[in-house]
């Protein structure tokens, strides 16, 4: 566990999925607020980021928007990845589930 620059971390993996966001026709939005620190295992949550962006991108509709946030709140830090689906399949959630 070692304070990091969580902004920085963010911000370089959302760089990273720009151009596939891009070659799929989606639009990656983020908004990352600057000099936030986070005391933890960066590589951990450097992973859990690219999942989710991973992920956001796979499963967005087509011409779909990809949004990432994070910011302070108080004491607090919200992080937040979301995209534009249709719906996703409950029986496809399942199987992902047991695969997993």
């Amino acid at each position: 566990m070692i304070d990091f620059p969580l902004s920085d971390m963010v911000t370089e993996v959302v760089q990273s999925f720009r151009s596939r966001a891009q070659l799929e026709e989606k639009e990656l939005l983020s908004s990352v607020e600057p000099m936030i620190t986070l005391c933890g295992d960066e590589n951990s949550l450097r992973k859990l980021v690219s999942i989710l962006l991973d992920n956001a991108v796979k499963y967005a509709k087509d011409n779909g928007t990809i949004s990432v946030s994070l910011q302070k709140k108080g004491r607090l830090i919200q992080f937040a990845v979301e995209n534009d689906v249709d719906s996703i399949d409950p029986d496809m959630l399942r199987s992902e589930e047991h695969t997993s």
